[in-house]
């Protein structure tokens, strides 16, 4: 009975530790768009390069003109990620779909240039964080 126990505690942890881990995205290479949901990673196995997509922190964009919204600013967005590359350390990166009032759409990493492109769905109500995809590029500097 109790090796019964520990061989099912053992998968529970197991599967947990799996559901945890971030999936990767292999394949694109420097240039070429990589498009990422929350918890997945893109990797640039030429270049020993890592980047993440962690989280949308903020999201007040103005929703699509049929949605019949007016607003004053096109709103902004703000995505959480990082970048790694062996032997420097991870790096938080933040991007905004908008480079206007302070915000970038570009952040720098250890002689690379990670660009937002494009970040989906469209606000219209509140956003799941599973709903987001983010469209990015990397470049060498």
């Amino acid at each position: 009975m109790f090796n019964v126990a520990v061989r099912f505690a053992a998968l529970f942890l197991l599967s947990l530790t799996s559901a945890c881990a971030a999936s990767s995205v292999v394949g694109p290479k420097l240039g070429e768009p990589a498009v990422l949901r929350v918890g997945e990673v893109v990797e640039f196995a030429d270049e020993g390069l890592r980047v993440g997509f962690t989280s949308v922190r903020e999201d007040s964009r103005c929703p699509p003109p049929e949605t019949g919204t007016v607003c004053v600013w096109q709103g902004v967005a703000t995505v959480v990620g990082w970048a790694e590359r062996s032997p420097q350390a991870r790096s938080e990166i933040v991007l905004a779909t908008t480079a206007a009032a302070g915000y970038s759409t570009r952040a720098e990493y250890g002689g690379y240039e990670i660009e937002l492109l494009n970040l989906a769905p469209p606000r219209v109500g509140t956003p799941q964080q599973s709903d987001y995809k983010l469209t990015l590029v990397v470049r060498t500097k």
